[in-house]
């Protein structure tokens, strides 16, 4: 003796006690009074990539796929330390924020890792954020006087991110009940 070993099956973050006491061998005499020993298991932390599509104001739980000794950790459980370069992210309390003014179809990234409270200590490595911003796509109704054989261009007064999108960039779903119309690219 004289060697504790901790079982690879001691749950992250618990506390295991013991008590010992020694004796002169090979008499078992004179024995020293029994003390104890406290053992405490590191807690087992870990956080895991994000990745989401978010519209500008949207947020996203960044500690509901991580875990603290096996279950998703309470803000208050840890603290997170978060590093971007883009203007349109923030980060309160584990909570990913998309700023109202992202510019859409933009793709904004940043990192972050997590420290159990309130020892920072143990600590998960740094993992990828990238949140994807939709295009904003808007059609508008139409109403026009055409000659037969003419045409309107249905995309003219409609907008993808904030422009009138060419025929190559969206996808026209035409329904109509009338033999007298029909649709191609858009025109």
């Amino acid at each position: 003796g004289g060697v504790l070993t901790l079982a690879a099956s001691a749950p992250a973050g618990s506390t295991q006690t013991a008590t010992y006491s020694i004796c002169q061998s090979p008499a078992n005499t004179p024995c020293s009074a029994t003390v104890a020993v406290t053992i405490t298991v590191p807690s087992a932390i870990a956080a895991v990539a994000d990745a989401a599509t978010l519209s500008p104001g949207g947020t996203l739980n960044l500690l509901a796929n991580d875990s603290l000794n096996g279950t998703p950790p309470l803000s208050s459980q840890v603290a997170v330390t978060f590093n971007t370069a883009s203007a349109f992210l923030t980060q309160t309390g584990g909570i990913l924020t998309l700023a109202a003014g992202a510019p859409a179809g933009s793709s904004q990234t940043g990192t972050y890792s997590i420290c159990q409270s309130p020892a920072n200590t143990p600590c998960s490595g740094p993992v990828n954020i990238t949140i994807t911003v939709p295009n904003a796509i808007t059609a508008v109704a139409d109403a026009a006087t055409v000659s037969p054989g003419g045409t309107l261009n249905l995309l003219a007064n409609d907008s993808l991110n904030g422009t009138p999108p060419l025929s190559a960039q969206v996808t026209v779903t035409f329904n109509t009940a009338s033999a007298f119309l029909s649709q191609s690219g858009g025109v």
